[in-house]
């Protein structure tokens, strides 16, 4: 039994679940009431229960400051032997609760997490998790601020109800956590989840935005060249290092993603170099164990070995060169047409060899969408010569990218639509990486075409092609509401027989 009175703790707005659908009073106390903790029940509160004024709040100043020197001037910074202390900060009412929970529940959510997030997008390290976020403990909320919102993004990213309500409470403890100045690795990835959940979620600009501030934290952090730059706080172990290094792949990968669409838009950070190193294998980093990482420039063999995220970050880093290809008005056309030849070889080359994967290795499905995409925007950006203000135009090195892109792009819808059908398939077998919102952007550029397509050709067997495709979209949706942003756009009447789609 409690030791303290109801009005000398924090008390919840609303009885637990429990309590509430037995129709008993609740003493509402946490992080239990008096009866669950007498019955020995997990006692559970619905989000809406906490109340954000409560003592411990953000509104509370803390006695510490992050050192300004340190962006001022980072050498004289180094030179006086500085570093940047464990920072405290108060967070809004039930963030600790709703975040923590009871540890059986906390050890539940992180399974849930390792088993359908980690695998499409692994950044955060299952060791440090079971190792040292779920032991530490977390008694009051201005002891591991950065570890709740981490915990409050890996709830989020994992919800299936009250998702909205979750996602308030995140940010407003990432304002928390950004106004008393706390910038942690800990901290980037809870925004980095935030932003991956906004992506799928279809949320913008909070989606671009957040990109953006990702790509800050960790360049202020020392994750975008842990060669060159002065890191932030030092890393001790092979485990850390790994986990930075897939936290700036995490960026990048997200920041290409969401450029995709945004015609003349800047990235949030630069290209990755060919010395950088890619991911390690999955199996070995879970274990801790090291092995052998190839570098960005060493994997452009497609036989060679690596995990399914290491493909998905060269992925990335072509549709990386593809969109500064569509984007940026050469200054040579010839130059220009040739880099798209290149282009166009490098993805058929890479796309034939995840295609060529052995059998029961782990579906690159994020991989494959990207692939797919950057094809997809590089043929439709050659079709038409009328588009390259007469640039080049009639040359053999345009004539020949121009064939190459009239033909890529009705094979790689063609492959879209039965990539479709298999992600439909392993949907239905519960495969975590067919969940992936990195897969949906392809099949919405596929469709576009499909339906531009049998417009122009009036071929209305090309409808079944974009059926299949309309049909993973919606198995889709109840995951990520991305699927019905993309299937709304496909419903307009712009791609309706007849209609013009314009500019």
């Amino acid at each position: 039994m409690s030791t303290t009175t109801p009005s000398e703790q924090t008390l919840a707005k609303l009885a637990c679940v429990s309590c509430h659908a037995q129709k008993r009073k609740c003493s509402r106390q946490l992080p239990q009431c008096d009866l669950c903790l007498k019955k020995r029940k997990r006692c559970e509160y619905p989000l809406e229960a906490f109340d954000d004024s409560t003592p411990g709040s953000a509104d509370a100043p803390l006695d510490n400051r992050f050192p300004a020197l340190f962006f001022l001037d980072t050498w004289l910074f180094r030179n006086r032997r500085l570093s940047v202390g464990a920072m405290q900060a108060r967070l809004p009412g039930g963030a600790l609760v709703t975040a923590v929970g009871s540890p059986e529940n906390l050890r539940a959510v992180w399974d849930h997490y390792f088993s359908i997030v980690h695998p499409s997008f692994p950044v955060l390290s299952k060791i440090k998790a079971y190792g040292q976020l779920l032991t530490r403990p977390l008694g009051r909320s201005d002891e591991g601020p950065d570890i709740v919102f981490l915990l409050l993004a890996v709830r989020l990213v994992c919800a299936t109800d009250q998702a909205e309500v979750l996602y308030r409470l995140a940010k407003q403890c990432y304002a928390a956590l950004e106004t008393q100045g706390v910038v942690t690795s800990t901290v980037l990835q809870g925004v980095l989840l935030l932003t991956y959940w906004e992506v799928g979620q279809g949320v913008y600009p909070a989606a671009f935005l957040s990109v953006g501030l990702c790509a800050r934290i960790g360049q202020a952090l020392g994750l975008h060249q842990q060669r060159g730059a002065a890191p932030m706080y030092p890393t001790a172990s092979a485990v850390g290092a790994e986990e930075y290094r897939r936290m700036w792949w995490g960026i990048l990968i997200l920041d290409r993603y969401v450029t995709a669409g945004l015609v003349g838009r800047p990235f949030a950070c630069e290209d990755a170099q060919p010395q950088d190193l890619l991911p390690m294998l999955e199996t070995s980093w879970d274990l801790g164990e090291p092995c052998v990482t190839p570098s960005l420039a060493a994997c452009a063999d497609v036989s060679r070995p690596v995990s399914a995220f290491a493909r998905l970050c060269q992925a990335s880093h072509l549709l990386s060169r593809v969109l500064r290809h569509t984007n940026e008005k050469p200054t040579d056309w010839q130059l220009w047409y040739q880099d798209g030849i290149r282009l166009h070889h490098v993805l058929e080359a890479l796309v034939s060899g995840l295609g060529a994967a052995p059998t029961g290795a782990s579906p690159a499905y994020p991989a494959m969408g990207l692939l797919y995409s950057s094809q997809v925007l590089l043929y439709d950006s050659h079709t038409c010569a009328d588009f390259d203000d007469a640039g080049g135009v009639g040359s053999q090195d345009q004539l020949e990218m121009q064939s190459i892109a009239m033909a890529g792009i009705k094979t790689v819808c063609r492959v879209v639509s039965r990539f479709a059908v298999e992600v439909r398939l392993a949907l239905s077998a519960d495969e975590a990486m067919a969940s992936s919102p990195l897969v949906m952007n392809c099949m919405y550029e596929a469709a576009k075409y499909y339906f531009w397509y049998y417009r122009e050709a009036g071929r209305p067997e090309l409808l079944s092609e974009v059926n299949e495709i309309m049909l993973t979209l919606q198995g889709l949706r109840p995951t990520w509401a991305l699927a019905a942003e993309y299937l709304s756009i496909l419903g307009g009447d712009e791609f309706r027989p007849g209609q013009d789609l314009g500019d």
